[in-house]
């Protein structure tokens, strides 16, 4: 059975790291001639901190909001029917932790076009998000009241037909919406990064998370074939191998030292997957360790860059 694998929610944990407010193009604003489809203009050093601003706003709303694991835990409650017994699962987000009004309302650093679909998606995003919880709350009641007796569970068996349709939207709005802002915010950080004294440590970042997750892909197909898990995990080791060797900015000591840890969590993350190539066993309990790793080096990473 195929693992349960969700590469858009992860990747969208990775933060981008905007301009300091030491860069000299910033402050006299200057900027880029460099054009990037879906952008209003030439993009500038001020809308690519704009853009990643929005791109990180959206991140921190997924990160918490409506994720697929949370998801998978409540139609496998809901089709198990545990309702009648139980509260439910623990579900542990967080609706109202955070002002959505800023993702649903991208600025004039977008083109109109790139603007009005992100404001659909990101409307679909929250519409369907919201509407699977409520389905899922009247499902406990439901549940409790035990009215599954008056109809030999034909609400709760729509109720999870629904949130299944849901499900799906959530998934498909969230990841127009990374499809969008991801190209366009990785432009942006190009050019904040042209004076960034980190540059290097952050574009082999990106490499090494890329390395990640071709292995967590592998890992999670129905069969696996251990040569590619070989060839992401020997690129994956070469890349650790130069982010060592990359010096300490002077004067910036603290920074370093969340880059290193950020390097010793990915010596974690090949770790599980040393075993598991020993042993020759790619399972769900393996994977969901990998994907912990993998998590964990995310926030080791967003740790650094900010």
């Amino acid at each position: 059975m195929k693992k349960f694998f969700s590469l858009s929610s992860l990747c969208l944990l990775i933060l981008l790291s905007a301009c300091g407010s030491g860069n000299k193009d910033h402050e006299n604003g200057g900027g880029s001639d460099i054009q990037e489809e879906g952008t209003s203009g030439n993009l500038s050093m001020e809308k690519a901190n704009e853009i990643i601003e929005y791109h990180n706003d959206v991140l921190a709303v997924f990160r918490r909001l409506y994720e697929d694991d949370n998801q998978e835990k409540v139609l496998k409650y809901m089709a198990e029917r545990k309702g009648r017994i139980g509260s439910g699962p623990v579900i542990t987000q967080s609706i109202g932790y955070r002002d959505t009004s800023k993702i649903v309302s991208p600025g004039n650093y977008f083109d109109k076009d790139v603007r009005e679909n992100l404001k659909k998606d990101i409307n679909s995003f929250l519409r369907a998000g919201e509407a699977f919880y409520q389905n899922f709350t009247t499902y406990k009641s439901y549940a409790k009241a035990e009215d599954y007796k008056d109809d030999n569970w034909a609400k709760g068996n729509q109720l999870l037909e629904e949130n299944k349709k849901l499900a799906e939207e959530i998934s498909v709005a969230r990841e127009r919406v990374y499809s969008v802002i991801s190209p366009l915010a990785n432009q942006a950080e190009l050019i904040t990064l042209k004076d960034n004294p980190w540059k290097e440590n952050i574009i082999l970042s990106k490499q090494i998370f890329a390395s990640m997750e071709g292995i967590m892909e592998e890992y999670a197909e129905e069969k696996v074939n251990p040569e590619k898990i070989d060839t992401q995990y020997n690129n994956l080791e070469k890349q650790v191998e130069e982010a060592r060797t990359l010096p300490t900015v002077s004067g910036q000591e603290r920074k370093g030292e969340s880059f290193t840890k950020f390097i010793t969590q990915v010596d974690e993350f090949m770790g599980e997957v040393r075993k598991a190539k020993r042993e020759g066993k790619y399972d769900d309990r393996g994977y969901r360790k990998l994907t912990s790793e993998y998590n964990k080096a995310i926030n080791r990473y967003n740790n650094f860059v900010n």
